[in-house]
């Protein structure tokens, strides 16, 4: 018979231990036992390091870096081997808690947030804590929050009994788009009308423009710039090397005007005069658009420009600018 007890006890173990590993993302897995939530608890209300959540509704960039070690943006040119290191230094999905992306009502996500660490810490006070490490909402991606816990349902508990979460709505984060949740931009990214920007790479690399409009969702800036439209002929040249002198040509800094050429030259160019959106006369020529005041207007992304108060245009920069808009 005792034979038989230990029989049995080694299947139980066997069963128990088999339950124990199924799957992570499994809804129906039973919570986690006393001795481990007040494990949980414990490692929770421990996390100092970190920005002080309760105290600050504002998302700490600084905590972000180091909590997932993200990496600056990287110049042009970036090579496969830099790819690796970034994916390297992503959160271990067997290790770390996952990410779920919840939409809801816009406008909310700070509220809600607060909203989730307050229930957190009085649930915490009366010894049944929340299972989740962290709430935060990006200021990029309007209408969601995004919560940081172990299991799905975990973070369905957090938000019960909320308003403006749509609870059908709510989706696990990859972990290789883990880092772009907590991505913010350089506070350079708001910048403003009229304020001064410097490209940063390419054929206008190093160029003063004039800061038109802001668009936080797209993360770009348009500009109006001094133009280099390159009008060299390049037919003289077989297509490949065309295309070569093409691409390395820079050409000289000079306002469009239309009256500056040709009628023939125009009509060649397939230069077309039309109205933009704020129906202002405008050019357009392979694809660029050139305000009536002769001006290149165009959108760059945010982290090509160099912004903020330390972009100051050279005086002579400054008189263009100054003598073409006055016209």
């Amino acid at each position: 018979m005792a034979g038989e007890d230990e029989s049995d006890d080694e299947e139980d173990a066997g069963r128990h231990k088999k339950h124990r590993h199924r799957d992570e993302y499994d809804d129906e897995d039973e919570e986690l036992g006393e001795a481990e939530a007040q494990a949980m608890q414990r490692q929770m209300m421990q996390r100092k390091k970190g920005p002080d959540f309760l105290h600050d509704d504002e998302i700490d960039e600084e905590h972000f870096r180091n909590r997932y070690k993200t990496v600056e943006d990287d110049d042009e040119g970036q090579n496969a081997d830099d790819e690796a290191n970034r994916n390297a230094r992503l959160p271990d999905i067997k290790k770390d808690p996952h990410v779920w992306c919840v939409k809801v009502a816009n406008g909310q996500e700070q509220s809600l947030c607060i909203q989730i660490l307050q229930k957190f810490v009085t649930l915490a006070q009366q010894g049944t804590p929340l299972h989740v490490s962290a709430v935060y909402c990006n200021g990029q991606a309007q209408g969601f929050v995004y919560i940081e816990a172990r299991k799905h349902a975990f973070v369905k508990e957090a938000l019960s009994g909320m308003r403006g979460v749509f609870h059908t709505k709510m989706q696990l984060v990859p972990n290789t788009e883990m880092v772009g949740t907590v991505t913010v931009l350089k506070k350079t990214a708001t910048a403003m009308a009229t304020g001064w920007a410097r490209i940063k790479r390419g054929k206008y690399k190093g160029d003063i423009a004039q800061v038109v409009s802001v668009d936080d969702n797209k993360n770009e800036v348009e500009v109006r710039i001094v133009p280099r439209v390159d009008t060299a002929d390049y037919t003289i040249y077989e297509e490949g090397e065309a295309k070569k002198r093409r691409a390395k040509a820079i050409p000289v800094r000079r306002i469009f005007k239309p009256e500056d050429y040709k009628i023939d030259d125009l009509v060649k160019w397939e230069v077309e005069e039309t109205r933009d959106e704020q129906m202002e006369n405008c050019y357009i020529y392979e694809g660029m658009k050139f305000d009536a005041s002769g001006f290149l207007k165009k959108a760059f992304p945010v982290k090509s420009l160099q912004l903020g108060s330390d972009v100051k245009p050279e005086l002579d920069d400054l008189k263009l600018f100054e003598q073409v808009l006055d016209q």
